[in-house]
């Protein structure tokens, strides 16, 4: 599968963000990212320095539970998923803690992969699908609205919501 990048602005740069599932594997596998998910320390120093600037959040828990919420919701609506398995990854340079929504941009193009390796796109409205990469957030307490999901679910550009 292609990657399939996310831009958000950061100065004169462009930010992406980047998935993949590889198939066919023989266990559902999600690989850390070698920066942001580290699991690998110089020394118990480096271990307490990292956690000191950057705490225990990382990408993998957010893949992990947009993995979960699809699938619940795809159970509650008989949606049928085949019983094939993926090695999931990402990579982004989105800037951590800068309002540039990068954890909803994880978890918007972990779904959208989800949707294609499952070939389920058709099944899931796309109205939808703002408020499941909502609920993943919010399974691991992350507060957030839908301004930024319906953004990143239409394709950006400029979205107007009405209550």
């Amino acid at each position: 599968m292609d990657p399939n990048p996310e831009p958000a602005s950061s100065g004169d740069e462009t930010t992406m963000l980047c998935w993949s599932i590889d198939q066919p594997s023989d266990h559902l596998l999600i690989k850390p990212h070698p920066y942001h998910d580290l699991v690998r320390f110089d020394s118990l120093d480096n271990l307490v320095c990292r956690l000191k600037s950057e705490g225990y959040y990382g990408g993998v828990r957010l893949l992990m539970a947009i993995c979960k919420v699809f699938r619940s919701y795809c159970k509650d609506n008989d949606i049928h998923l085949h019983d094939r398995n993926f090695t999931l990854s990402y990579d982004t340079n989105i800037p951590r803690q800068t309002g540039l929504s990068g954890s909803s941009a994880i978890v918007s193009a972990t779904l959208s992969c989800l949707l294609d390796f499952y070939s389920v796109r058709h099944l899931i409205r796309i109205e939808v699908r703002p408020n499941l990469i909502l609920n993943a957030e919010k399974e691991l307490g992350i507060v957030a609205g839908l301004q930024d999901r319906v953004a990143q679910v239409y394709g950006g550009g400029l979205v107007h919501m009405v209550n």
